[in-house]
């Protein structure tokens, strides 16, 4: 026994060597176990507890420096390849969705546009230029032409343009001014105007409706028309092509 040098191989070994012996007394096998084969034994025994005690440890520290990474939103954690565009869903919502939760702002049109001047319906009763006026019989200059209809009738743009004035004139009455490029067109004898000063209009839109003034009094459209200044007969601008 003063071979075993570790005091817990020989305390394991000299209880497996009781229990050996008082087996074999008591005849549970007929030769008793030799020594070497029990310090073999404990041996293993022992080598097996350190073995596993060690896996045991182990574990334990791995846990202990185990770091719990909160997850990060999906969108973050995506990385595109080279060369790959990736498309932010919520930015490109469709139309529909968009326009419920933002309002559209209308787009308006610009005096610049171009494009042919609309011509007017109706009899021609006062043309462009010097004539006879029939109330205060005297020649009077006429800046545009007066094109006959009945009170109250639409009155619509010839032109995409600018509302740039609306007055009260006494020998037109009330008179909406549009501004387009090197245009201005006067719509006179209204009875109200459907526009306001500033708006930009588009080529057939209502103007106002129709009425008279004093020094015309019959309902008719007064519709004259300056080019660079100057008035020009409206016959001709809204016949150009």
């Amino acid at each position: 026994m003063s071979k075993l040098k570790i005091p817990a191989l020989a305390f394991i070994t000299l209880h497996l060597k009781k229990i050996n012996t008082s087996l074999y007394r008591r005849r549970f096998y007929r030769e008793q176990i030799p020594f070497k084969s029990l310090y073999t034994g404990a041996c293993l025994l022992m080598l097996a507890s350190v073995l596993v005690a060690s896996v045991f440890i182990t574990i334990h520290k791995k846990e202990q420096n185990i770091v719990v990474i909160p997850q990060q939103d999906q969108e973050e954690q995506v990385s595109a390849p080279a060369g790959v565009l990736i498309v932010d869903e919520k930015a490109a919502l469709p139309q529909e969705a968009a326009s419920a939760s933002a309002p559209v702002a209308k787009v308006q049109p610009s005096a610049e546009d171009s494009g042919r001047f609309l011509g007017v319906k109706g009899e021609i009763k006062v043309k462009f230029g010097w004539y006879l006026h029939p109330l205060y019989n005297d020649w009077r200059y006429h800046t545009g032409i007066d094109v006959m209809g009945h009170k109250g009738q639409s009155v619509s743009a010839i032109q995409n343009g600018q509302v740039t004035e609306i007055y009260q004139d006494a020998n037109s009455g009330l008179t909406v001014v549009v501004k387009h490029k090197d245009y201005q067109v006067y719509y006179g004898s209204l009875l109200k105007a459907a526009v306001e000063k500033g708006d930009f209009i588009q080529a057939g839109q209502e103007i106002g409706k129709m009425g008279s003034c004093d020094a015309e009094p019959y309902d008719h459209l007064h519709l004259a028309i300056k080019e660079n200044d100057d008035y020009a007969d409206p016959l001709l601008i809204i016949n150009k092509d």
